[in-house]
């Protein structure tokens, strides 16, 4: 039941609407120099504001001149215009000295330059890949559940993510797992949900690390497979930022962690820097594979990897 002081509030601000209705429509009317003519849907909106407009001009003009005769009116049913012919290449030149890219991205070039031509320099939408789980959004409440040191299960509310009680148990369980099992120890303190902003060559890197320790920089991956190679330029650009001599990659379901050193860091440095100068020379042609391709969002415009999955 909606209480009094709802309803008072309520009508003052349709009180509200409505002078700023009059008021919009003033400004419209007024700006005619010869002939002034308007058209209304059949929407309660649309006819509310033609009560207005007749009210307003009774005074000027006699009712024979103002004639609304909504049987009469002919609907307009235009045909679909034809489609323009599709640019070659939706950015004429990219500006790579602005270019702001998340810090995945060189993992993305990594697995594949055209897929990261695709959706980081054209900004193609790409097809929306469903993988029949819910792995990224338990990962997602895992992440937040750590970062926001929730310990009580009762505690857990994540429905924007439209997760099952198990699900939700299940990104608990991890988190649990991380903070109690002995081979995250070393890990465990240190500043979550950082932040980061940088300049890499000529490119802006944004991103968030999820764990930033005193002497290293930690990424928790919830994911089914190991393999750490596959996330190595997102720890090192991760480290770079933080200025931290070593990475870590926690890998919950397999209660495991993996070390990348200083020497590694360095090693893995060599091949950004090759990476960042292909990507400024704008070297994107496809590495497909049959893993890759087949969960690539742009496997139906990729000539490349057609070719690739036929051969399975």
């Amino acid at each position: 039941q909606k209480s009094a002081l709802y309803l008072l509030l309520a009508q003052r601000q349709h009180v509200q609407d409505l002078d700023e209705m009059k008021r919009l429509l003033y400004v419209a009317a007024t700006r005619a120099g010869d002939r002034l003519m308007f058209t209304t849907g059949q929407s309660e909106r649309e006819f509310n504001l033609w009560q207005l407009l007749q009210s307003g001009l009774q005074g000027e003009f006699s009712p024979q001149e103002i004639v609304y005769q909504p049987d009469s009116l002919s609907h307009l049913n235009p045909s679909d215009p034809p489609l323009p012919a599709l640019a070659a290449q939706r950015l004429i030149q990219p500006i790579f000295g602005g270019l702001q890219l998340p810090v995945t991205a060189l993992t993305d070039y990594a697995r594949c330059p055209k897929q990261f031509d695709y959706q980081h320099i054209q900004g193609h939408p790409g097809e929306a890949i469903k993988t029949g789980n819910s792995g990224r959004e338990i990962g997602i409440l895992t992440h937040r559940l750590l970062a926001q040191k929730i310990k009580v299960i009762t505690q857990v509310s994540a429905p924007d993510l439209n997760l099952s009680p198990n699900q939700v148990k299940e990104a608990f369980t991890l988190a649990e797992q991380f903070r109690n099992h002995p081979n995250f120890a070393a890990v465990q303190s240190g500043q979550w949900e950082r932040f980061l902003s940088f300049k890499l060559g000529k490119i802006h890197f944004n991103g968030f690390a999820d764990l930033v320790g005193h002497d290293f920089v930690l990424d928790i991956k919830t994911e089914q497979e190991v393999n750490p190679q596959a996330h190595r330029f997102q720890l090192w650009a991760y480290a770079t930022a933080t200025q931290k001599p070593q990475a870590y990659i926690a890998y919950l379901r397999h209660h495991q962690l993996v070390h990348f050193s200083t020497a590694d860091l360095r090693a893995i440095a060599q091949e950004a820097d090759q990476l960042l100068t292909a990507i400024a020379n704008k070297a994107f042609e496809p590495t497909p594979s049959v893993k890759a391709c087949h969960y690539c969002p742009y496997t139906d415009i990729c000539d490349q990897a057609a070719l690739a999955i036929s051969k399975v």
